[in-house]
């Protein structure tokens, strides 16, 4: 009798481990498949911090990553801004505009690539 109770009480503790088991791989395969959205001020940051070290660290990192130097760059956006007329919109600066899309020349990447870039 004691033998039936202690291996009856052997298997219920190995469904129990098993089921705890299953339970926690489960949640590990949730959080790593679930993607956590990004607030607008986190994207915002994490542009800015882009655009500060694409343009505002270097000239070196300027010239090899948009292929022209930070004074240019400057130059090229008064020129934009003032004969063409474009403007920065409610959420991105024309600074960044021009940004993006002179590091979609100078890397001949696609918009996707560059807008995961910029975020």
């Amino acid at each position: 009798m004691q033998l039936q109770l202690i291996v009856t009480i052997i298997f219920v503790m190995n469904a129990v481990l098993l089921v705890i088991l299953i339970w926690f791989m489960m949640a590990i395969v949730i959080h790593e498949t679930q993607k956590v959205k990004m607030s607008f001020r986190e994207k915002k940051r994490r542009r800015l911090v882009n655009l500060n070290n694409l343009i505002k660290d270097s000239d070196v990192t300027c010239k090899s990553e948009l292929r022209m130097n930070r004074h240019t760059f400057y130059v090229l956006c008064e020129m934009v801004r003032d004969i063409r007329g474009l403007t920065g919109t409610r959420y991105i600066s024309l600074k960044e505009i021009v940004a993006m899309f002179l590091y979609t020349l100078a890397h001949q990447f696609k918009n996707r690539t560059v807008g995961n870039y910029f975020y």
